[in-house]
């Protein structure tokens, strides 16, 4: 199971980097627009699109082919519908490339479009996983899932903050938000982004610690997966060098 979740990310990362962030600096989401749609076939009946596909079709075809024999239907529903919201996020960043956004609607949008909420879905087939419906349906789980996707965005804005600031231009980052928003100097919104991410964390390890108190059985362990991935988003960018710069925001 990890090395289709792994292959989905890589491919995720691909065309993030070839497409939509090459539309969010320069608005061309008319670009993105074919490739969506042709996706949203794909994740929608989780079969190999036809022979002549364009190569990102094929390869997440052939992705979520291999998904789909390891992960239950209920898992497989879920998995293609938070792609589906990628997807349809990855438009809304051409389409507003053009125009500043509100901390309100970046934040409402940004779990998405970091592959947060796809992430913390895939957490449970990889864990090997399977809560009933109810467990899904219970509000404390929903609100961890959006906390363990809310941390990873911000935490990626964090830090890549000084690295999109001084050599790509103002890409959309959190601190870039709330600089625009509330008239902050660099170094002031990245203080800021910095405390919106720990709250957060705060909020994602409160919710994982009720779990062992709870009657169902499936909670624990489907909290304690996701209290691992979030423990690993540190260690992660600790060893990488993508957003590495000498410099130091503002």
């Amino acid at each position: 199971m990890l090395e289709p979740a792994a292959d989905l990310f890589a491919w995720l990362c691909a065309f993030d980097d070839l497409y939509v962030e090459e539309a969010a600096a320069a608005p061309r989401d008319a670009a993105v627009a074919p490739f969506v749609a042709s996706f949203v076939r794909v994740v929608e009946t989780f079969e190999r699109p036809a022979a002549g596909a364009a190569a990102f079709t094929a390869v997440l075809g052939d992705v979520m082919g291999r998904l789909r024999d390891l992960v239950t239907p209920k898992q497989a529903e879920r998995v293609g519908s938070r792609l589906v919201s990628l997807f349809l996020a990855m438009l809304w960043e051409g389409m507003t490339a053009g125009r500043s956004v509100g901390f309100a609607e970046y934040a409402a949008m940004r779990p998405h479009t970091v592959f947060g909420y796809v992430g913390a879905t895939l957490i449970e087939p990889c864990a090997g996983l399977d809560p009933q419906a109810a467990v899904h349906a219970r509000a404390d789980v929903r609100r961890l899932l959006r906390a363990t996707a809310v941390v990873w965005g911000w935490t990626n804005d964090v830090y890549s903050f000084a690295y999109e600031y001084q050599e790509r231009g103002a890409l959309r980052t959190l601190p870039w938000v709330l600089m625009k928003e509330y008239g902050l100097e660099p170094r002031e919104a990245f203080a800021r982004a910095c405390r919106a991410c720990e709250e957060e964390a705060l909020v994602a390890h409160r919710l994982i610690g009720k779990p062992a108190a709870s009657p169902v059985p499936e909670l624990a362990p489907y909290a304690a997966a996701l209290g691992c991935a979030i423990g690993g988003t540190e260690r992660l960018y600790g060893v990488s060098g993508r957003w590495r710069t000498e410099g130091e925001p503002g």
